[in-house]
């Protein structure tokens, strides 16, 4: 899969999203995700497969489960497991919901 890919599947939320952070913060509900590390399976001095672990962060005012659902609805549908963690930020009076993914980069 291709970032062009994983952004396709996150698109299907309807919410605003972004690599990494936004220039300008948009309202919540928004996206932002980031390759966190790249792991290659090696074998016989050949990269046989790259996976990439991703993290999804969903940012809202409120816990939302609706918007949760969003997301969790569009890695379902696309085979994606993840690892979930909520936290709240009390600087930007968000709470954020961090999705960790892995997938095998093509």
């Amino acid at each position: 899969m291709t970032d062009e890919a994983l952004v396709g599947i996150l698109e299907t939320t309807e919410f605003d999203i972004a690599y990494s952070d936004f220039k300008e913060k948009p309202e919540p509900p928004f996206i932002a995700y980031i390759l966190i590390e790249s792991v290659n399976f090696v074998a016989d001095n050949e990269i046989y497969a790259k996976i990439g672990k991703y993290r999804v962060e969903l940012y809202t005012e409120t816990k939302d489960e609706i918007a949760q659902g969003k997301i969790e609805s569009a890695f379902s549908e696309n085979e994606i497991i993840y690892n979930k963690d909520e936290s709240y930020l009390d600087g930007e009076n968000l709470f954020v919901t961090m999705y960790d993914i892995e997938l095998l980069i093509s």
